[in-house]
């Protein structure tokens, strides 16, 4: 009796002086995650680290990460099992702005302490060997360790798979912690005091529900060990949602509509000046162009993103659209002396054209990135598709005709010449 006694004054001992460094979302109202890391492997720089995710049950999943942002991030993300009742954890691997991969070689389980109690949602987590493994992004002793948060507002999942499909998450951020303030305790469960679940390798498990899983009761207190966060910031999850969407709407009108249509009228309109609206359409998209890619730069920079395809191919479009206004002057007024094509006409025809339709691609690209909807990246692809036909059909059937019969489009578009000129001098298609 003496030896037990004796065991189990220990563990409370280890157990009163564990510390976890906590962190509660400022954008849904109960969400906290808090890591303790034990004194062996705070030692040693290698071995378990224990997790806790707690939040309302009334959200379908819940996720905390390591690192600054998805790609590569060691994500553990939990929702209900198939009763409702109990807690299913998913160890997943992130593949940047696409849904994480379950990771079967992850070695997880649950503590007691997890379940659901009445509209909470508390998973207690060993993660076995998740520190110093090469590909953990978890330093033991770091004083600013990076991490990840996400959750998802919706129907309860209510799977038993750790490979279940999860939505896009409705809220997200990141965040700092200071670990070697999240130091203590023994390999025991120091969110509730009860040993671990111990021969177990699965990820999902049931919790008594008398179990107290108030961790601030149980751990010892959480430590002030938040270094920053998303709510120090004004890059907050929402704002960046909130301007990724700007960004996209704006970029979507000035390289799906403005530019293509601008292109589409000066082969259509015989009217005189009609140069003039070509002009003006085009520098009204090139506007929204520069302050979609202000918007952009932003979001990249915030999300650590600027080394990404779709931002890189974004600021050299932008970049080299530049070029156009000089180019298509050029081009005009040497018209207007030689009324034929020269090099800076083909230089401004088909540098445009490339241009924009780089840029409708990279539409393509940038949702990919932000992860939007399917039906949302079909609509783009629609419309986008139609547009671009619709362009190409209309410069196809005015180059051969121009070719064949000549055209007097950019006379009369300019104004200039005389009435002898349009009857003598067949204009030829430039624009």
């Amino acid at each position: 009796m003496a030896p037990k006694l004796l065991f189990l004054s220990l563990s409370m001992m280890s157990i009163a002086y564990a510390q976890v460094a906590k962190y509660c979302s400022s954008d849904v109202s109960d969400l906290c995650y808090q890591v303790n890391i034990p004194d062996r492997t705070a030692q040693t720089g290698d071995g378990d680290i224990y997790l806790q995710i707690k939040g309302p049950s009334s959200l379908s999943w819940m996720a905390i990460g390591t690192g600054s942002g998805m790609s590569g991030s060691n994500m553990f993300v939990v929702y209900t099992d198939s009763d409702g009742t109990n807690v299913t954890v998913s160890p997943r691997l992130g593949q940047g702005h696409f849904e994480p991969e379950f990771n079967p070689d992850a070695s997880v389980a649950l503590l007691a302490g997890s379940g659901v109690n009445g509209d909470v949602l508390t998973a207690n987590i060993r993660c076995s060997g998740c520190a110093g493994s090469s590909d953990s992004q978890i330093g033991a002793t770091s004083t600013a360790s990076d991490w990840i948060w996400a959750a998802h507002e919706g129907s309860a999942l209510n799977s038993n798979s750790e490979s279940a499909e999860i939505e896009e998450h409705t809220y997200k951020g990141n965040f700092q912690l200071d670990l070697t303030q999240a130091t203590g305790g023994s390999s025991l469960n120091p969110f509730t005091g009860a040993a671990a679940v111990e021969g177990s390798s699965s990820s999902s498990g049931s919790s008594d529900s008398d179990s107290d899983s108030d961790s601030d009761s149980d751990s010892g207190g959480s430590s002030n060990a938040v270094v920053s966060s998303d709510s120090d910031s004004a890059a907050s999850g929402k704002l960046i949602d909130d301007v990724t969407m700007a960004h996209g709407i704006i970029m979507s009108l000035a390289f799906v509509i403005f530019f293509p249509a601008g292109a589409i009228l000066i082969r259509l309109l015989s009217l005189r000046g009609a140069v003039w609206v070509h002009a003006s359409m085009q520098i009204w998209a090139y506007v929204l162009a520069i302050a979609g890619l202000g918007m952009g730069v932003w979001v990249a920079r915030s999300s650590d993103e600027l080394n990404e395809a779709h931002p890189i191919i974004g600021i050299v479009v932008v970049a080299l659209l530049i070029l156009q206004p000089p180019l298509g002057l050029i081009h005009h007024r040497l018209w207007k002396t030689s009324e034929r094509r020269t090099a800076w006409a083909h230089i401004h025809l088909w540098l445009g054209r490339a241009l924009i339709t780089l840029g409708i691609i990279n539409g393509g690209l940038g949702l990919q990135l932000a992860a939007n909807t399917r039906s949302g990246e079909i609509a783009y692809g629609v419309v986008a598709a139609v547009v671009f036909l619709i362009w190409m059909v209309v410069v196809v059937f005015k180059e051969v005709k121009g070719n064949k019969n000549g055209s007097l489009t950019e006379k009369r578009s300019t104004g200039s010449g005389s009435d002898r000129g349009f009857q003598n001098n067949g204009g030829r298609r430039v624009s």
